[in-house]
């Protein structure tokens, strides 16, 4: 609690809960008597220091553009705290698989400032792809798997699948491997800002005067610099969980913000390496919200959320497409 205290000087915390999920981490709800609320994540796996390290340079990092927790303090290394564990104020907001469950929230809104958010956080690039090793968010292709097919037979052989699939079905999905690698073999160097796990568990969304936004992007532990294909197909694989509305909102603002998938595809927001961000053009709302600190500096900046600001129709993948030509 000693560096609880330090980070939070001249608050009284009231009252502590552990929050459920966290699979690999473990996040408790902090209370002040002044009534602010706060997360505090304690890094459980053996890469702790270092996923640790690296979540609050994408945090700081990202504060001024994406809705993200604004980071109050973390401790890396675990030296003060005992554990490797950042401190964040609190987001209020439900998550996106509640929300479309719930059919409350008007889908196809949601899904294109959903797909705003992701070509937002697309527009970070990097000089190389790669994963990130440590707070510096330099890329190395160490530990990369090489090409589909034998990252997905690699991937069989360790898992229970080997016992499950027959013969033939492990065949066939190695067949469709191989087939989807012509695809990959469109995107080589891609090195934008891929967040590894975006679906409906990790964004917070928030209706505010009868409108829908993003209100954060959580969980950035498996972030790289590669294609936001990742992101996109991460998203939409989960069919069950989202409406043909959402999907197609989503796909239509990921382009109309100028999300793209490759070096040679549709117009960029302008790309960004890790200090600049590209500036928001007319038809790109933003809505500033309240004032998020940055984590290394300590100045006050604006942090911003992208929302849909006129009515929409239903736009299928096709039209997307089109529109980001």
């Amino acid at each position: 609690m000693g560096w609880l205290g330090a980070a939070l000087p001249r608050q009284r915390v009231t009252s502590i809960q552990l929050l459920a999920g966290g699979y690999r981490n473990r996040n408790m709800l902090i209370r002040t008597a002044s009534g602010q609320r706060f997360v505090l994540r304690h890094y459980l796996q053996p890469s702790a220091s270092r996923t640790c390290e690296i979540e609050a340079a994408l945090t700081a990092l990202l504060a001024d553009r994406v809705p993200i927790p604004e980071l109050i303090a973390a401790d890396t290394d675990g030296a003060a705290a005992g554990q490797p564990t950042l401190l964040s104020r609190f987001v209020p907001g439900v998550m996106l698989k509640s929300a479309l469950a719930g059919g409350s929230a008007p889908a196809l809104d949601l899904g294109r400032g959903v797909g705003r958010v992701l070509a937002v956080i697309g527009a970070a690039t990097f000089d190389r792809p790669g994963l990130f090793t440590d707070g510096s968010l330099r890329p190395s292709d160490a530990g990369l798997p090489g090409r589909l097919p034998e990252f997905v037979a690699r991937c069989v052989s360790a898992s229970p699948a080997a016992g499950v699939l027959s013969a033939a079905e492990q065949a066939a999905l190695g067949q469709l491997a191989e087939t989807a690698q012509s695809c990959l073999d469109r995107l080589p160097g891609a090195s934008q800002l891929v967040h590894s796990d975006f679906n409906p568990k990790n964004l917070l969304v928030l209706e505010q005067a009868g409108q829908w936004s993003v209100s954060a992007v959580l969980d950035w532990e498996f972030a790289f610099s590669g294609s936001s294909l990742c992101d996109v197909g991460n998203m939409l694989r989960f069919g069950q969980d989202i409406p043909p509305e959402f999907a197609a909102g989503f796909i239509a603002g990921f382009a109309e913000a100028g999300g793209h998938c490759h070096r040679t595809g549709a117009r960029s927001a302008g790309p960004w390496t890790c200090t600049r961000w590209p500036t928001c053009s007319p038809d790109q709302p933003t809505t500033g919200t309240s004032a998020g600190r940055s984590a290394r500096s300590g100045h006050s900046s604006k942090r911003s959320r992208i929302r849909c600001a006129t009515p929409v129709r239903p736009i299928c993948p096709a039209e997307a497409r089109e529109m980001s030509r």
